[in-house]
This record gives C-alpha cells, structure tokens and sequence, in this order.
C-alpha cells in the first residue's frame, strides 16, 4: 500500500501547466511539520489543479492525501531521482 495523509503549509505559491488541450497540472511545495520539517513537492492533476492553482498560497494550511511518486532520469551522464506526493485530494484547515 501506498498512502500518504498529513498536515502541514504550503511553502511555495502553485505554479499552473497545461499540459495537453485537456490536461493540467500544478505543482507546489510542501511541508510536513514534526519533530524535523519534511518539505516535499507535490503534484496534483485536472479539476483539483484548476482548484488549487485558484485557491491556495504561500502558508495556507492544508491537509493532504496522496501517494509517493519517483521520476528517474539522466543528466548529463548521472543518474537523478524525486520522490515528490501524488495527490488525491486536499482539505483547507483554518
């Protein structure tokens, strides 16, 4: 299973793409407050992208739930990785 629910504050303002016609996306950062912040990017796609491009902001509170995602690629010669949140959904908190 992977799943991933959790509060915390954006910490970047959403940036909108339009991917495709049909298709957007829109990215921001995140983070987690613990014992030690964990900041992670998240991605959330179609309707919810419209909504969150629309609505949040740098420290708006949120609470989160998604999954763990990996992208690998190659620059110049060296192998890179993300770990970044798939989101599902999202809830404002006050």
């Amino acid at each position: 299973m992977n799943k991933i629910i959790a509060t915390g504050k954006v910490v970047s303002n959403p940036e909108l793409k339009q991917i495709k016609e049909d298709s957007q996306v829109c990215q921001f950062r995140f983070v987690i407050k613990n014992v030690k912040d964990v900041f992670i990017d998240v991605e959330v796609w179609g309707k919810q992208a419209e909504i969150a491009a629309k609505h949040l902001h740098r420290g708006k509170p949120l609470l989160i739930e998604g999954y763990l995602k990996q992208d690998q690629w190659e620059k110049d010669g060296e192998k890179r990785s993300k770990i970044y949140i798939g989101l599902d959904r999202f809830e404002f908190l006050n």
